[in-house]
């Protein structure tokens, strides 16, 4: 359900922040956050720094510590300010972010994640000169750990660089999501993220688009996102989950790979190595690095896909 004019206002002054919001923007930057005010407030300056302007930013805090002490100090941005009653996921705050988003485009940023000064104006630039509706970017996966209550980056690197794989896909999630822009139009085609995922549900959202739309990818690093084995970020907090969740996706699409032979071989393949993977323990073991080199193998072999 959308949220009426008076509901948003509402909810922006509740918290005070009672800012004017950007009529017409370009771009709507979806932000949700959840119990970490100190990640927010460098995410939002990542945004504020952008070369390209015309944005508005909704963030969604999902249940967590109230953060309009990190919101106030920017009154005069482009903020809308969304609270949940409780922790309801990332799919549903992206969800109610979707809902009230007025840019023509999407973009997203979790709290944890930052982008380079020249994301938005790279993305919205191709999508503009060719028309197309969905496209990403490069990410680094910056690799933290904690030194006496600071983090310290150990290492940056490119593990998502190729261009946009129909069937590998299929098999698992291959671009991070700040990576990602396109049309709001777009969720009108294919829906909205599955809030019953309790993570993965980026790799669900875009195996959907994926049916209905050519996606371009623009070989250019314009953010990073952030790898803590303490499990304080978004990605590694949820890898135990990961196994069931990647049944439930690959059952929900099986249609997709019932003439796809090696693409269900790999699915099975996957399954396999999230079986044997342990958070923080790294590859173990002979057999998960023989699942490792298989899946290797048919990830380099193209399977004719269907593609839009």
């Amino acid at each position: 359900m959308e949220l009426s004019e008076i509901e948003l206002a509402k909810c922006l002054s509740d918290t005070g922040l009672t800012h004017k919001v950007q009529i017409n923007p370009k771009v709507s930057v979806i932000v949700p956050t959840y119990n970490r005010p100190a990640m927010l407030a460098e995410a939002l300056r990542s945004i504020f720094d952008q070369t390209f302007q015309s944005f508005e930013i909704i963030v969604v805090n999902d249940g967590g510590l109230d953060v309009s002490s990190v919101l106030r100090p920017s009154k005069r941005r482009n903020i809308i300010y969304v609270n949940h009653d409780r922790n309801k996921g990332l799919g549903a705050a992206r969800n109610t972010a979707l809902r009230v988003a007025k840019g023509k485009y999407i973009a997203y940023l979790d709290d944890d994640d930052v982008f380079y000064t020249d994301h938005l104006e790279t993305l919205v630039t191709f999508l503009e000169t060719t028309k197309s509706k969905v496209a990403y970017t490069n990410a680094y996966r910056t690799i933290q750990k904690n030194v006496d209550g600071n983090y310290v980056t150990l290492m940056r690197d490119l593990p998502y660089t190729y261009d946009f794989d129909y069937d590998r896909i299929l098999i698992g999630n291959s671009v991070p999501v700040v990576c990602f822009m396109h049309e709001r139009s777009c969720v009108d085609e294919v829906g909205f993220f599955d809030e019953a995922l309790h993570s993965l549900e980026d790799w669900e959202f875009w195996i959907r688009v994926s049916r209905y739309y050519k996606i371009h990818h623009v070989d250019r690093v314009t953010c990073e996102f952030r790898w803590r084995e303490d499990q304080s970020t978004m990605t590694s907090a949820r890898r135990q989950e990961f196994l069931g969740i990647t049944k439930a996706i690959y059952s929900k699409h099986h249609e997709l790979t019932a003439s796809k032979p090696l693409v269900s071989l790999a699915q099975q393949l996957n399954l396999q190595y999230l079986r044997l993977y342990r958070p923080g323990s790294g590859i173990h073991g002979v057999r998960s690095r023989n699942i490792l080199r298989r899946l290797f193998f048919l990830n380099r072999i193209r399977v004719a896909p269907d593609r839009v």
